[in-house]
């Protein structure tokens, strides 16, 4: 029997349950409220707005307003499914209607719970129809890159409300942003990065960073072929390495995350996670928590270009950073090998 496809077998078999999502809710999430939205801005994590998941236009205040020097995330928490929001720059009537850019994200999870998600991150890389994170998906968006960087206004529909989709956007009541701190640690942290790697050989090959538990670097490894144990690698801490970034890694490459440096499908294993690119050429640009793949069903997108292949798990208590090795395979022809190197 092929020992890999058997391991798999059993590790799936053993497989506990899913975990409960990792992200650490953000506001006043009761019972009673219908869910909320948090904008933070990068770098200044004291400085939030928070608004309510509820039919509404929700009119964002000078001092959460995105601009060309700051990258703004957004985080959601206990949105019911289906939950549309369209992000729209203010024209040149200082209204947010009929504006010339725009970017709609819909809620495809029951309930949704997400955070680390750079808006102007997702309209830069990823498609229509893309998951940008775990229960979000980019629906649409404009053809023409946002004049200041900027949006000032998010359209929330709830499509579960009677009547409420069938609103007018003139019609949609406002809402006032509450400002709040963020209750997730580390949030500062958690920037977006270039497409494009500093490094040539990794401007050839694609570099996947790991890491720290705020989103700040752990280490770069080039995406070639190859096992590497983090404790070998200049600068790789393992116990600290709890999600990833990519920039720029080929199509059809294969990823295996393992938790023991043997980096093989063995009974010591407390975890392994198997992932593909499927797009071409992936890059991840923002945080992803290795814990979040726990969320994902087998053989589905975690985020966009990222198909998530198996995974184990003993138990079900969170990694906690203690990823120890990681297995790359390339594909043996890249899909465009044949064309001029960037």
């Amino acid at each position: 029997m092929n020992w890999t496809a058997g391991w798999k077998k059993v590790a799936i078999g053993m497989l506990g349950g899913l975990m409960l999502q990792g992200c650490q809710p953000v506001g006043n999430t009761a019972d009673d409220r219908p869910g909320v939205i948090m904008i933070t801005r990068n770098g200044d994590s004291a400085t939030s707005c928070e608004f309510d998941l509820v039919t509404s236009v929700a009119r964002i205040p000078g001092s959460c307003v995105p601009s060309t020097h700051r990258t703004y995330w957004v985080q959601i928490a206990n949105s019911h499914s289906a939950t549309t929001l369209r992000f729209e720059e203010m024209n040149d009537y200082g209204k947010c209607e009929n504006t010339v850019w725009a970017m709609t994200w819909k809620t495809i999870k029951q309930p949704t719970n997400a955070r680390g998600m750079s808006v102007l991150g997702a309209f830069d890389n990823v498609g229509a129809n893309e998951v940008i994170a775990p229960g979000v998906m980019l629906t649409g968006k404009s053809s023409i890159t946002p004049r200041g960087r900027a949006f000032h206004c998010i359209y929330i529909t709830r499509s579960d409300v009677p009547g409420d989709a069938d609103l007018k956007l003139e019609d949609y009541p406002v809402q006032t942003a509450r400002r709040v701190n963020p209750r997730a640690p580390g949030d500062g942290a958690r920037q977006d990065i270039p497409e494009m790697p500093d490094n040539p050989e990794q401007r050839e090959h694609g570099a996947l960073l790991i890491r720290n538990r705020d989103g700040s670097p752990n280490c770069t490894i080039t995406m070639k072929t190859g096992t590497y144990n983090l404790k070998n690698i200049s600068g790789c801490s393992n116990d600290d390495a709890y999600g990833f970034m990519m920039q720029r890694g080929w199509s059809a490459t294969t990823l295996t995350f393992f938790d023991t440096p043997s980096c093989a499908p063995t009974g010591d294993q407390n975890f392994i996670i198997e992932i593909k690119t499927i797009k071409q050429r992936t890059s991840v640009l923002n945080f992803y928590d290795f814990n979040e793949f726990y969320n994902v069903q087998n053989g589905h997108v975690a985020v966009a270009g990222i198909l998530l292949v198996w995974k184990f798990r003993r138990g079900t208590d969170p990694i906690q950073g203690k990823l120890s090795c990681v297995k790359i395979e390339r594909s043996e022809v890249p899909p465009d090998a044949h064309l001029p190197k960037p």
